[in-house]
């Protein structure tokens, strides 16, 4: 949890960032539990992160005009029978929003106490961390399910960017962390979002659907930054060259890939009077190209932030005996980081052996990270 916890106040040192995340956090949590919580399993309804587009769920979703968003069934008249009767309405339960659910919960509590408060979350944490375990667990096929409460027709369904935070939140500990990155499946490109796609899509060989079966970088993102954290280096590594490899050869990064080929590729999905087309994959995205840069710095230095400064995990791929990073910001200073293949693990700032980098640093400075052989 580390991950997430640390990141955005330990890299800015903008201790009034704090105050205002914690009550916008706590607030929309206020809001959620009373509308979307659901105390019979402890879980959280609604659909699953960033997954929009109704091609990422079954065909009870599918909204009576063929719509293209998840949302959109909620707004059916008469009104389905299947849909919640409090919050926005839909009956499902993912895997990657519970997982968020967790994260915000124990953000805020690290939060509290960076600001002197009390803690507030724990037992909501705790219990939320079991629910998620004993309900979408599934030691049949080894990995988590996707969807509850959704009517999906495939329980071994599996959510990618899901697993990635139930492997980067510390969720999936013990046997299941090992039984998962084992079991998951991994296409040619890298980790599907949704996987295998839902049936309705399935009659063309080499047709994927835009939210199942496809390549979004986002999720391959969290994957590969769950396996550097995990210490799966060689597979973060791998994760982190299958995006490398589209954007030199495209020179740019866009929203979607084929899963076999890697070539830019929307999907098909309900488009409504239109029925299921094939939509486009946008060109220039910089969420994807701002991942790819989050791949490098966990892969590479495996850049560590706490509050008091920058700790490193380097991992060097074999043949490769040495890679800089230059003109990385970090609060007022910037750092030129040189990993180097060596003897023995050392830290160098401006050529004097250090721990870590200290929050305090200011000005331009050579960072060089020695990894034994």
């Amino acid at each position: 949890m580390n991950s997430i916890r640390n990141t955005l106040f330990a890299w800015s040192g903008r201790r009034e960032f704090i105050k205002t995340a914690l009550e916008a956090i706590e607030n929309t949590l206020d809001q959620l539990i009373r509308g979307e919580f659901d105390e019979k399993d402890g879980l959280f309804r609604g659909g699953a992160c960033f997954q929009d587009g109704i091609a990422a769920y079954p065909d009870k979703l599918v909204s009576r005009q063929r719509k293209s968003g998840i949302i959109d069934c909620v707004y059916d008249q008469p009104r389905p029978e299947f849909l919640a009767g409090k919050g926005i309405g839909l009956p499902c339960k993912a895997l990657s929003t519970n997982c968020l659910y967790l994260a915000a919960y124990e953000v805020a509590d690290h939060m509290r106490k960076e600001s002197g408060l009390p803690e507030r979350w724990a037992k909501e944490s705790s219990g939320l961390r079991n629910h998620i375990n004993e309900k979408f667990w599934n030691d049949a096929a080894g990995t988590y399910r996707y969807l509850l409460d959704a009517d999906d027709p495939n329980p071994a369904r599996q959510e990618g960017l899901g697993h990635a935070f139930a492997l980067l939140f510390g969720i999936a500990g013990g046997n299941r962390e090992e039984k998962m990155i084992r079991n998951i499946h991994i296409t040619p490109q890298g980790l599907p979002c949704v996987w295998p796609q839902y049936e309705r899509y399935g009659g063309t060989k080499g047709v994927y659907a835009r939210h199942s079966g496809v390549i979004w970088p986002q999720v391959c993102v969290a994957w590969c930054e769950a396996l550097a954290r995990a210490g799966y280096r060689e597979m973060a590594f791998d994760e982190m060259m299958k995006l490398a490899e589209k954007a030199a050869r495209d020179y740019i990064f866009s929203e979607i890939y084929h899963p076999e080929t890697g070539l830019p590729y929307g999907g098909i999905q309900e488009d409504e009077a239109r029925g299921i087309v094939e939509w486009l994959s946008c060109r220039r995205q910089t969420w994807c190209a701002g991942g790819f840069i989050n791949m490098v710095l966990n892969v590479f230095p495996g850049v560590r932030y706490s509050p008091a400064g920058l700790a490193f995990s380097p991992y060097l791929p074999e043949g490769t005996d040495e890679i800089t990073l230059s003109n990385f910001p970090y609060r007022q200073s910037r750092l030129n980081i040189t990993v180097r293949r060596h003897t023995s693990n050392q830290l160098l700032v401006n050529g004097k052996e250090s721990e870590m980098i200290d929050s305090e640093i200011k000005g331009a400075n050579d960072i060089t990270i020695k990894v034994k052989k």
